[in-house]
């Protein structure tokens, strides 16, 4: 097994907790706090979204790709954008019930984390629906646990009739699952709750990888690996949960270039998979030379929130695939000039033959 660890510095992000149910308060104070963190470029627009102007030039030689601050239509008017919010579903934990997380949702000193499991075929943002696929399924069922706190689902990334969670949970530490891959992805979005000044380590499991990392490690956490014999393949994304920054996933199709620059688009979520809203762009290499990424990121109503403005680079990611690691700055208008605000980092993949990949990455304000 190949297991590559890329690794990007975030700052934290996090709200008080109040109990149990109280942690789904996240997505409001996510909410807030990306319209803020925005300037003068998001905190004066009005409640409903201003009338879409004409679609951009995009060119990979100008400073934005040729993207603007206009507001859109939601998902970009794009179907194929907004189906992709169904990919995941909540995922009502019976621990998060429990009288033992609630104590330690309570404890002022708790530190969280929210992981991202993705595995299987992660060449594919749309999964081509069922297990099918003949010699190409493989059985990624695992676990996932600690040594001392607490693991809650937060949501289900691909499952479908023959995947499961186990909800019989009797070990808060620990969670189980079935799952097997074929011309999909699939996976889990967890949330990790570790009682302040307690040392920990996350072990995973899942079909023929396995791995272990401390706890603290997860803050700034990237980790792939390659199923030995098949394209398929586990990445493992982590971030730390704490005050005065947003973080959080995006998650979507990958479009290599051909007489156009290439693009993408995709659903931009919090640290537990909650749908904020959407990211579109371009990349490719500019007239200079210089592999360069552009985008746009809007809220789930259409509104502007900020450009992407990076670059990409090739890597070396499997048997059979083409990828490649990207990172960009997050910027907002303010005044006469362009503020960063933040940071977006992933990796893309493309099968070869294939004339449509996926991506996920990691992004945060503030940081």
């Amino acid at each position: 097994m190949v297991i590559q660890d890329d690794t990007c510095q975030f700052l934290p992000w996090a709200s008080a907790r109040d109990g149990a149910r109280s942690a789904r308060g996240w997505i409001l104070a996510l909410t807030v706090l990306l319209g803020l963190a925005g300037g003068t470029g998001c905190s004066d627009r009005q409640t409903a979204p201003s009338a879409p102007e004409e679609p951009p030039v995009l060119d990979l030689d100008s400073a934005l790709g040729g993207f603007s601050a206009s507001d859109e239509e939601p998902a970009f008017g794009d179907d194929a954008i907004a189906a992709l919010v169904e990919a995941e579903i909540e995922f009502e934990d019976p621990v998060s019930q429990s009288s033992e997380f609630t104590s330690l949702a309570a404890d002022p000193t708790v530190r969280v984390y929210a992981v991202s499991l993705l595995w299987g075929d992660l060449d594919r943002a749309r999964g081509l629906g069922g297990s099918g696929g003949g010699n190409s399924l493989l059985d990624w069922s695992g676990r996932a646990r600690l040594t001392r706190g607490i693991i809650v689902v937060e949501r289900l990334i691909g499952f479908d009739r023959l995947d499961a969670v186990d909800e019989t949970r009797l070990d808060a530490r620990q969670v189980s699952w079935t799952s097997h891959a074929a011309l999909r992805q699939e996976g889990l979005r967890l949330s990790l709750w570790i009682r302040g000044g307690a040392q920990d380590s996350l072990f995973v499991e899942a079909g023929p990888y396995a791995g272990a990392w401390p706890v603290d490690a997860l803050a700034s956490f990237v980790v792939t690996g390659d199923a030995p014999g098949s394209s398929q393949q586990i990445t493992i994304r982590g971030l730390s949960v704490r005050d005065e920054s947003d973080e959080g996933f995006a998650q979507g199709f990958w479009i290599p270039p051909t007489s156009v620059p290439g693009s993408f688009a995709g659903r931009w979520m919090g640290a537990r998979g909650d749908v904020l809203g959407f990211v579109e762009g371009i990349y490719g290499t500019s007239s200079a030379g210089d592999r360069v990424l552009f985008g746009k990121w809007i809220d789930r109503e259409g509104r502007f929130r900020g450009f992407l403005r990076g670059s990409w680079e090739p890597a070396s990611d499997g048997p059979g695939l083409k990828a490649a690691s990207f990172d960009a700055d997050l910027l907002t208008p303010a005044s006469d000039r362009l503020e960063r605000v933040g940071s977006c980092s992933g990796r893309w993949r493309v099968a070869t033959g294939r004339s449509e990949g996926a991506f996920e990455a990691r992004w945060c304000l503030g940081c």
